[in-house]
């Protein structure tokens, strides 16, 4: 065993005890937050719909609005659990933990040990996904979804196998389940197969395309016909994407889910909110998929009517996808940085990981056949989001992908350094600054009313009025 393997192995330990030890240190402080184990919003959604599978009678006879994973899968830890919330946290931290491994993995395969050692420790300590491992949300399982993808793509293998390429259709399906626009991407696996496979064998794309399906629908199967058994339709998942679409393309929009008229942006509404304006519009009675048809039509034709407003729009988005600011939606990173230590630093740290990303792409791009995946991923996820709308957590996928080009941006730079390589140095400055200023771009004005307005409603359900009121009237002076 060489010098070189052992100081590598050391030093990955290393990154894997500071993994664990920053996940369980957010555990320990998770009691600081009065209302970490009230759920709000949609983790509230997915808590009441995991007890009514695992407690309950189930789900209501219905087509599933939101992406049916996640639910099942709290339902199975809350069966063994008896449902605690910090069985969940516990599992979602593992889990993190693994997507980690699973970083040094695929940027060793890609470039090289240190590489894999910089983005390993950058992903065990980047602060968003700490944060989001110990909240009931379904991000941790997206950004476990896309490092499997990615690790099942990179396998360096003699062939593409029947079995590698089913457990690839298997977890993206999964991942489709958990977060409905990975349907988008599958395309890129089918590209994939053609890429792999001998150009003029086309009879091996296609047994290999078989596979790939077959995984698929192992996958998302069952959820479709549970869709069917229901309501005697065909649909393949959920019922929201129409919905979903016109938020982020209409009048209204403002590049995140800003609230239309006549909708209350809740679980417990937003569905029965949606189908009955479509319904009201139309003048008859709808099926949920053609409720969901009847919003992608409007947001359609406000495109069509308003083409520089649109094309304005969706260039914010893209602006927003990459901003320094983490986005909140149901729970707010800034405002519970307070109660932990472990992700309160550093404030902005997408600005890091994206600036050093742009850079170790340019780096990358000289091996862009052992890359081209991360290059198309990325690029096809931020579109997909760009078209919809954007938030801290939906991008947060993105991060793993980036990971290998940070790495590699990192272990180049010590070289530069080491090697007195100025000119290097330079342009790598000239890139990062002018990354972290477009990224530092004032976009987004958000205050922190609505984790106030959450934390309020959550210490009134634990009976503390006063305490609600004062979050309240703080919510208010911040928001009036």
């Amino acid at each position: 065993m060489n010098h070189s393997f052992r100081c590598y192995r050391t030093l990955f330990w290393f990154v894997l005890l500071v993994a664990v030890g920053m996940r369980l240190g957010h555990f320990f402080m998770l009691h600081r937050d009065p209302v970490a184990n009230i759920p709000v919003l949609d983790s509230a959604s997915y808590d009441r719909a995991a007890r009514m599978i695992a407690f309950g009678e189930g789900l209501p006879k219905t087509v599933y609005f939101q992406a049916p994973f996640y639910p099942y899968f709290l339902a199975a830890i809350y069966l063994v659990s008896n449902g605690h919330p910090d069985a969940i946290r516990l599992v979602q931290m593992l889990l993190d933990i693994l997507s980690v491994l699973m970083v040094i993995s695929i940027t060793r395969t890609l470039f090289n040990r240190p590489a894999a050692l910089i983005a390993g420790f950058l992903a065990a300590t980047y602060p968003v996904l700490i944060f989001q491992s110990g909240l009931l949300l379904k991000t941790t399982l997206n950004v476990l979804f896309a490092c499997l993808m990615l690790h099942l793509v990179l396998i360096r293998t003699p062939r593409v196998t029947a079995v590698r390429l089913t457990l690839l259709g298997c977890v993206t399906g999964w991942a489709a389940a958990t977060q409905g626009s990975v349907l988008l991407q599958i395309p890129l696996l089918f590209l994939y197969v053609v890429l792999e496979a001998p150009w003029h064998r086309p009879s091996i794309w296609l047994k290999q395309w078989a596979w790939l399906v077959l995984g698929l629908v192992i996958a998302i199967g069952p959820f479709t016909w549970r869709n069917y058994h229901v309501s005697g339709r065909f649909v393949l998942l959920t019922a929201q994407g129409g919905a979903n679409f016109y938020l982020g393309n209409s009048p209204y929009s403002d590049g995140t889910s800003k609230r239309p008229p006549r909708v209350r942006m809740t679980p417990e509404h937003e569905e029965a909110d949606f189908h009955r304006e479509a319904e009201r519009a139309l003048g008859r009675h709808l099926t949920p998929e053609e409720a969901s048809a009847y919003w992608t039509g409007e947001a359609l034709r406000w495109i069509r009517a308003h083409p520089w407003d649109a094309m304005k729009l969706q260039l914010r988005k893209l602006g927003l996808f990459w901003n320094k600011v983490e986005i909140p939606d149901n729970y707010d990173f800034d405002f519970y940085r307070r109660y932990s230590v472990w992700i309160r630093y550093p404030r902005y740290p997408f600005r890091i990981i994206g600036s050093l990303g742009i850079v170790g792409m340019m780096l990358g791009w000289r091996t862009w056949r052992k890359t081209w995946f991360l290059y198309a991923w990325i690029a096809s996820y931020c579109a997909i989001w760009v078209m919809f709308h954007i938030y801290s957590r939906y991008r947060l996928p993105v991060v793993a992908f980036l990971m290998p080009f940070v790495g590699l941006a990192g272990w180049s730079l010590l070289l530069w350094v080491r090697e007195k390589r100025v000119g290097w140095l330079v342009g790598a400055g000239v890139v990062i600054g002018i990354t972290a200023w477009g990224q530092s771009l004032p976009l987004t004005q958000y205050t922190h009313a609505q984790p106030l307005f959450n934390l309020g409603s959550g210490l009134m359900q634990r009976g503390d009025a006063a305490g609600a009121r004062d979050a309240w009237m703080e919510a208010l002076s911040v928001t009036p």
